[in-house]
């Protein structure tokens, strides 16, 4: 039978934007039977698996996520745990860029996915996935593509110059997102940018897994000449 335990807390500092972030995880070292265990280090609520943890590189990534996913409520939180832990496992990697966290492989260095908290008043988050070289996605993704380009039609290439994608695989002209209109008119969209999945739910999950897979097929096979399939 274990003894109490003692409760130790380690203070981890993020930045975010022009703030700084402090939080506090806890951990516990038990004495049973003369010898000291301590627990899983990541926050006694667990908010991360240790199954999803052990595919994490580093320790810094493992409190970087918990800590990020700690500000999500109850609802939201295991969808993007489940998201978060699949991307780790394909050898996406999460890291801190301004006020979000991005998902990139160290093979190619491409965002194939960010998370973070929107600044409006309820502080919601958002999950946006990179899935233009995906094919039969639903009308659901489909409409993604559709509202991002009636939203913002000026910002359709914001990073190509005279028709050349910087993001051009060698030789290779990506691919594009693209939207057929009622009239019959298709617009595109550029292929290298995340878009956010809005109102995530579990019915969802399924096939962001399978969009994950199947654009992280394409970026290994056309950004490090590696054959996942």
């Amino acid at each position: 039978m274990r003894a109490a335990g003692a409760r130790h807390c380690l203070c981890i500092k993020l930045k975010t934007g022009q703030r700084s972030l402090y939080r506090i995880l806890y951990w516990t070292t038990y004495a049973v039977s003369g010898t000291r265990r301590q627990n899983a280090a990541f926050p006694i609520n667990g908010l991360f698996k240790e199954r999803a943890l052990s595919r994490l590189k580093t320790k810094r990534q493992e409190e970087l996520l918990n800590t990020f996913l700690s500000e999500f409520d109850d609802e939201s939180r295991p969808l993007y745990q489940d998201m978060a832990a699949y991307l780790s496992e394909l050898g996406y990697y999460p890291r801190k860029q301004r006020s979000y966290i991005v998902f990139r492989h160290d093979s190619h260095n491409r965002e194939m996915a960010k998370m973070g908290v929107t600044w409006t008043k309820d502080h919601s988050p958002y999950f946006a996935l990179r899935f233009s070289a995906c094919k039969g996605y639903s009308q659901r993704f489909a409409e993604i593509i559709g509202d991002f380009i009636r939203k913002n039609p000026e910002r359709l290439f914001p990073h190509c110059e005279n028709g050349n994608c910087v993001f051009n695989a060698e030789g290779d002209k990506p691919p594009v997102y693209q939207y057929v209109f009622p009239d019959g008119t298709v617009k595109a969209l550029c292929g290298a940018k995340a878009l956010v999945i809005p109102d995530i739910t579990k019915d969802d999950i399924d096939e962001i897994k399978k969009l994950i897979k199947e654009e992280h097929a394409y970026l290994m096979l056309r950004e490090a000449g590696v054959s996942v399939i």
